[in-house]
Formats: structure tokens, C-alpha cells, sequence
């Protein structure tokens, strides 16, 4: 009777323990979202009953909840603290019209946490900091200095990125003072990291004298290390260098090569000088064909000399059948970037030419811009009586000149002492 007994206490307390487990054991998962940032990885388990449970996982820290977290980090480590810099500041769980997020964003906490882990030179929190005190997007105040300090401890540390957003804060002045000296150091080991944009600014240091002392041998070599790496802007400029000979030995046929990589960049100066070169046959084979195609491509870059010599070449019938209205359609341009001759030049060909529809008045508004723009054609001509000229274009020129409270006598086409003052006037104002 008695084993029995015991067999049944037996019995009951083995039921009795799995009960209790059953009532420890850990709540089922019904739902989890998970996403992060920076490396940090954050989980948001949903429980049966409803409850959350936001867990983070980062560096040697681990999965841990957040209230571990939040411990790790009130005891110093560094890991802890940035990984909760994250969560704080991108918050955890699904947008949705649900309702609210299990961990809304808080940036205020979140720049703490990450200050927390900056202040104890972990890089990434540091460049993080520097990021978003430097840049105006980021909802929080912008603070240069802060970025400089904070980008200037992880340039020590050897991060490229940093040391190159310090070598320019140091050239522009930006959260700290102005100091070329102290930025070229920076961009010497920014470029030394393969930035292209860090080569380029070395060379044009050098280029410019700003580095201290004008050093076109230097400016050159940086400018091919930063051709090299496919810096558009720098091949550009040794192009101008190999053209001039300034700092290497001149060398057309090298410019051309680099005229061509820089036009297609979309530079209309080297497209124009890639003409020239063409029409002229210097460093590259003399070529009709190829100088137009490089001068149009130029003048629909609104480059306006390319414009200029369009007109010019149409003008004369250079290289291309004479046709003087589109002369015209490039002088128009050439004229409106103030380049005084095409503007006498249109003058002229509005009141003389033949075959286009002559306009005296048009003709007047061209050779009234040409004497302010002091083209001692212009001046010559009209100071001569412009005899030359018909004579609805000298009474026009007179209305012109009338309508400026420059002359007040009559509109009769005879270019007197009146007419003849206020062209001086002009020439003198403008001169």
C-alpha cells in the first residue's frame, strides 16, 4: 500500500514540475520584422497575447534585447552604444496604417548614443556624427565644427573618406578656419585612396599658386594621375597645358587626345579647340569635315567662339557653301555674348546683303551695340558719315540714337556734327 502511494507521489509531481515549466517556458513568436542599418541588425518579435520584444544584434555585442542593450551601454561598451545610436535614430518596426511604430525614432536620444561611442574613437560613430552635423537633411541642427572635429578624429584613424571631407573643409574654410596648408596633407592621403577629386584639387593648388608657390611640373602630374582615374575636369586642363607647353614639353597631338576625352564630357571649350586644331591640322591631320562637325558641337554647347567662327565660315563660304542666313543664325548668338564684330557684321548684313530680307532698323540695333561695345569699325564707319549704308539705316540710326537722348537734331539720314557727337559719346562712355 505504502508503494503505491509513493509511485502516485511520484506521479503528481512529475506532472506538477511540467506544469510549472509549461508556465516559464518562452512565449511563442507569432510575427517578426526585421531591418536595419549600418550593420545593426534589429528584430521586432511579435507574442502571442500581443506583447513586442525589440532585439538588436551588432559588432561582438550579439542578439540581445534592448533593455540588455541599454545596459551594455550604461556600462561602457562602445558596441552597445552605437548600435542603440542606430535604433534610435531609423526606430524599429513596420510603417504601416496599423498604428504607431514598436520604437518611433528619436534623434535626440539617438545623437547621444552615438556621441557615447564617438568619444571613444569608434570610427563608424564617428563618421556618422560627422555625417549628419555637416550636411542640412538630417533634421537635426548643422554644426560644421562638430563635423570637422568629428571627421578629423576619423581622418586620424586612417579613414579616406574622412581625411577627404576634411582636406576640403580646411580649403573652403567650412567649420574651421581656412587653411590650404592644412588641407593639402589631407587630400595628399585622400588621393593616395584613389579619389579622383582630391588629385584634381592637388593640381590645381599647384596650378594656381594657392599650394604655396606656382609648380606646373607639379600641377601636371597631378592632373594625369587624376586623367587617369577618369577625372573629366582634369584631362580638360592637361589638355590646355600639352597645348600650351606650361609645365611639360608642348605636345599637340597629346592635347588633341585629351581635347577629345574632355569633350565628351560635354566641354564645349574642347570641342572648340578640337576644331581648330582640325582646321589647322596641328597634332592631328588637317580635316574640313571633322573641324565643322566639332565646331557645331561646340556652338550647340553655347560655346561663343565656336558660334563666332560658324558664322564666319558660312559668312565667307570657307570650307562650307556661302549661305549667308546661317551665318546669321550663329552671328545672333555670338552677337548676344557681346563679341562686338559679329555685331557690326550683322549690322551689315541686315542693310546691305542681298540675299537675306533687309531690316535698317535691325541693322541699327547691331551697329548701336558694336559702338557701345567699342568696335573701331563701327566707329570709323559711322564717324565717316557711313556712306556706305543706305539711308533708311542712317535715319534709323538716328531714331536709335534719339530714343537714348543722345541726339536731338533731325531725322534726315545725314550723319552731321550732331549725329557725330553722340557717337563719341558712346565710344567714350564705353570705353
Amino acid at each position: 500500500m505504502r508503494q503505491k502511494l509513493c509511485r502516485a507521489c511520484r506521479v503528481l509531481s512529475a506532472a506538477l514540475f511540467s506544469l510549472v515549466l509549461a508556465s516559464c517556458s518562452e512565449p511563442k513568436v507569432v510575427d517578426t520584422w526585421e531591418g536595419g542599418q549600418h550593420d545593426v541588425a534589429v528584430k521586432v518579435e511579435t507574442l502571442e497575447g500581443g506583447e513586442t520584444r525589440v532585439k538588436v544584434s551588432y559588432g561582438i555585442v550579439g542578439e540581445q534585447t534592448l533593455e540588455d542593450l541599454t545596459q551594455e551601454a550604461a556600462n561602457g561598451s562602445v558596441d552597445a552604444a552605437m548600435a542603440l545610436g542606430v535604433l534610435y535614430w531609423y526606430g524599429a518596426g513596420p510603417e504601416d496604417d496599423t498604428g504607431p511604430r514598436v520604437l518611433p525614432a528619436d534623434k535626440k536620444k539617438a545623437i547621444g548614443f552615438y556621441r557615447q561611442a564617438a568619444v571613444k574613437d569608434h570610427l563608424p560613430a564617428q563618421l556618422i556624427l560627422a555625417d549628419l552635423y555637416a550636411s542640412e537633411a538630417t533634421g537635426i541642427e548643422p554644426n560644421l565644427a562638430e563635423a570637422a572635429r568629428f571627421y578629423g578624429q576619423a581622418a586620424k584613424a586612417g579613414e579616406v573618406r574622412a581625411q577627404c571631407r576634411l582636406a576640403v573643409m580646411y580649403d573652403r574654410g567650412q567649420g574651421v578656419q581656412r587653411n590650404i596648408a592644412e588641407a593639402i596633407p589631407w587630400y595628399q592621403k585622400c588621393a593616395q585612396g584613389g579619389d579622383a577629386t582630391a588629385m584634381l584639387r592637388l593640381a590645381e593648388l599647384h596650378d594656381t599658386g594657392e599650394a604655396g608657390s606656382e609648380n606646373k611640373i607639379a600641377a601636371v602630374e597631378w592632373y594625369r594621375r587624376a586623367a587617369q582615374a577618369n577625372q573629366p575636369r582634369a584631362s580638360c586642363r592637361l589638355a590646355v597645358l600639352y597645348d600650351t607647353g606650361e609645365g611639360v614639353l608642348q605636345d599637340r597631338a597629346e592635347a588633341a587626345k585629351l581635347y577629345r576625352i574632355c569633350a565628351k564630357s560635354g566641354d564645349g571649350q574642347a570641342m572648340f579647340r578640337l576644331a581648330q586644331l582640325h582646321e589647322t591640322g596641328e597634332g592631328v591631320t588637317s580635316d574640313w569635315d571633322a573641324a565643322l562637325e566639332w565646331y557645331r558641337k561646340a556652338a550647340d554647347a553655347d560655346q561663343s567662339e565656336a558660334q563666332c567662327r560658324l558664322g564666319a565660315l558660312y559668312d565667307t563660304g570657307q570650307g562650307v557653301k556661302q549661305d549667308l542666313a546661317e551665318a546669321i543664325k550663329w552671328y545672333r548668338p555670338c552677337a548676344e555674348s557681346g563679341i562686338g564684330p559679329a555685331m557690326f557684321r550683322l549690322a551689315e548684313i541686315y542693310d546691305n546683303a542681298l540675299e537675306v530680307d533687309s531690316d535698317p532698323s535691325l541693322a541699327a540695333d547691331y551697329m548701336l551695340k558694336a559702338l557701345k561695345a567699342n568696335v573701331q569699325q563701327a566707329k570709323d564707319e559711322m564717324l565717316g558719315g557711313a556712306k556706305n549704308w543706305s539711308q533708311q539705316f542712317r535715319q534709323e540710326f538716328q531714331r536709335k540714337l534719339k530714343a537714348e537722348n543722345l541726339y536731338s537734331g533731325t531725322i534726315d539720314g545725314i550723319l552731321g556734327q550732331g549725329t557725330q557727337k553722340a557717337i563719341e559719346a558712346i565710344t567714350n562712355d564705353n570705353s
